[in-house]
């Protein structure tokens, strides 16, 4: 009788942890957007489905892959709410306030965005002159794989006045970045 009652145990032990087993397999991927790389100053509200960040002036175009999502959830842009006008794969920028709405898609599910862009305007104190001490790389990625997005670095310049600048480096800033072979 104790044997049967140990090897029911079991058989109930296995049953459920295949079960645990087989849901997990069905859980979709989270179709929100967690973050954008290389912003500043990022506001994401999943409540109101709204995203707002800045740029540097410098920066004229966002790519797509730059918004963070789960695996297995793709990221869309449009000019419009009602997502009749396709942006591409990347976003172009004035300056100043642009407006895009972006939809994170994942097999069982949806999330659309109103994404504000405040693309900084250059700086207006052109009386000011700074030379040029040193530029160093700061943080940079030096091994991809094939089929790898470019990951952004940072540049750290100093100036003879003791002042540090850092700079994201975006992948249109760079050339001969391929890893597509």
């Amino acid at each position: 009788m104790k044997k049967q009652v140990v090897v029911l145990i079991a058989v109930l032990c296995i049953i459920s942890m295949s079960a645990a087993i087989f849901v997990g397999c069905d859980k979709d991927a989270s179709a929100v957007i967690k973050g954008v790389d290389g912003v500043k100053n990022i506001a994401i509200d999943n409540n109101a489905k709204t995203i707002a960040f800045d740029v540097d002036c410098f920066i004229d175009s966002l790519s797509l892959s730059y918004f963070k999502v789960d695996k297995g959830v793709s990221v869309s842009a449009y000019y419009d709410e009602a997502k009749t006008q396709a942006v591409g794969n990347e976003l172009p920028l004035k300056l100043g306030e642009n407006i895009f709405f972006v939809e994170a898609s994942s097999k069982k599910s949806s999330t659309f965005y109103k994404v504000s862009v405040n693309r900084e305007l250059p700086s207006s104190n052109v009386d000011e002159t700074k030379t040029v001490k040193s530029i160093e790389v700061a943080q940079a990625k030096d091994t991809y794989t094939v089929g790898e997005s470019y990951s952004q670095g940072v540049l750290k310049v100093t100036y003879t006045d003791g002042s540090i600048d850092y700079l994201t480096l975006m992948s249109r800033m760079v050339s001969g970045f391929d890893t597509s072979s």
